[in-house]
């Protein structure tokens, strides 16, 4: 029976001692002290997602009505779709949009060794959605911010 107390206080000692760190941890500026999460953390997920495409209006004599996002055009990137891809897409946007020439120029330059030589015409546009609506509905967002 003693050895059932022990085991019982050790737990509860345990799962206090990661209640302890989980409310500390989402006081520091990272939110949390890995591996113990808070969970608080829950309530921080954001309420409105932004993000940017590139929405490709013609690419290697063919037009597309509506425009297809670059990753959806079969032969436009040179390999698969990567994260690295994406980036540069988010970084080419944000600068797009803060009308920052030189970071746009830049990104663009990164983002274009990417693609295959072929003629292409796109518009850069900010996609933007409650994630909880977007679940529901499906809507989205879609501001077209430049059309290089």
């Amino acid at each position: 029976m003693k050895k059932l107390r022990r085991l019982q206080f050790r737990l509860a000692l345990l799962l206090a001692g990661a209640f302890g760190i989980g409310i500390l941890g989402a006081l520091t500026s990272r939110g949390e002290i890995f591996p113990l999460a808070s969970w608080f953390l829950f309530s921080l997920v954001p309420q409105q997602v932004v993000s940017y495409d590139l929405q490709v209006r013609h690419f290697n004599g063919h037009d597309f009505d509506p425009p297809k996002p670059f990753a959806d055009v079969a032969g436009l990137l040179l390999s698969r779709p990567s994260i690295s891809a994406y980036q540069l897409v988010q970084r080419y946007g944000v600068a797009c949009e803060k009308k920052d020439a030189p970071g746009a120029a830049e990104a663009l330059r990164l983002l274009s060794a990417k693609f295959s030589n072929a003629p292409l015409k796109f518009d850069v546009v900010r996609v933007s959605y409650d994630p909880l609506a977007r679940w529901r509905t499906g809507q989205l967002n879609v501001e077209t911010i430049a059309q290089p």
